[in-house]
């Protein structure tokens, strides 16, 4: 596992063989930033489920202008918190549930131009992360929701799925507010 792009670009990341987590393919992410490079520079980045790192890590490196980590896990995060060593860039990370953290962020007034939500496989509560992102007005208004699954299916009522891509056994959906003027991705 590297940092494929950007500045930090072939920095070597810990983590990959860790038993309770999940991290994002090279290939994978490679794809994701090729179609959010647009969007990257300048942004407010929310990595949710962060695991060890890796997405916002690579977000720091394409110059997210700020990248927010949580992890609820010791592990994960202790080889978050290697992982970031060298990073130079503005981050903060918390170690909350899911729930008490987007509820920490929205207290805080904090909007993310890009949220990335990578759960648990069969995370049962996706209807309610995302309600809640909405309700608290986590999202920018031009903002996005990248959301790594194992589900074929996503549709949240208030959502836009705007991109959809399979790799492997998952699916990466690129998704706005429904109420805002859409552009492509």
């Amino acid at each position: 596992m590297r940092v494929i792009s950007g500045e930090y670009r072939g920095k070597k990341l810990l983590g990959q063989d860790l038993e309770k987590t999940r991290p994002t393919k090279d290939r994978t992410k490679e794809s994701i930033f090729a179609i959010i490079q647009e969007k990257i520079k300048g942004s407010i980045f929310l990595d949710l489920f962060a695991g060890t790192g890796a997405i916002g890590i690579e977000a720091l490196s394409n110059n997210a202008k700020k990248v927010y980590f949580n992890e609820i896990n010791a592990e994960p995060l202790n080889i978050l918190k290697k992982n970031l060593k060298g990073i130079k860039t503005d981050y903060q990370i918390k170690q909350l549930d899911y729930a008490v953290a987007i509820k920490s962020y929205a207290e805080s007034k904090l909007t993310f131009d890009i949220i990335y939500l990578d759960p648990p496989y069969g995370f049962r509560s996706i209807d309610k992360l995302l309600r809640k992102i909405k309700e608290y007005k986590l999202l920018a208004d031009d903002g996005i929701i990248i959301f790594e699954t194992d589900k074929s299916d996503l549709s949240v009522l208030g959502y836009l799925t705007v991109n959809k891509k399979k790799y492997g056994k998952s699916y990466v959906y690129f998704i706005k507010n429904k109420s805002v003027k859409q552009d492509n991705i």
